[in-house]
């Protein structure tokens, strides 16, 4: 299983740089943040858990929009967008 979470206003990997299993049975797990982004608490415990915080670049989205550019780059990449 991948486990990711998006943050803002922080450096890090993009989504469309991190690796992706190959496995077609594989599991994505995808955490976004609530409006006004996470805690750093949140932050702390998504990374302990094992979670990788990646980016969607410079930009800051609404919650329901993030998620959405987030499923839409995800499928692209595995393929299952045309």
């Amino acid at each position: 299983m991948v486990s990711l979470f998006l943050v803002e206003r922080r450096e890090g990997v993009g989504l469309g740089d991190i690796p992706l299993p190959s496995n077609a049975n594989a599991t994505i797990l995808l955490l976004i943040g609530p409006e006004g982004g996470w805690t750093q608490e949140e932050i702390r415990m998504a990374e302990r858990a094992g979670c990788k915080s990646i980016t969607l670049g410079s930009s800051i989205l609404r919650a329901e929009t993030a998620a959405l550019a987030a499923i839409s780059i995800l499928q692209s990449r595995l393929g299952n967008l045309g």
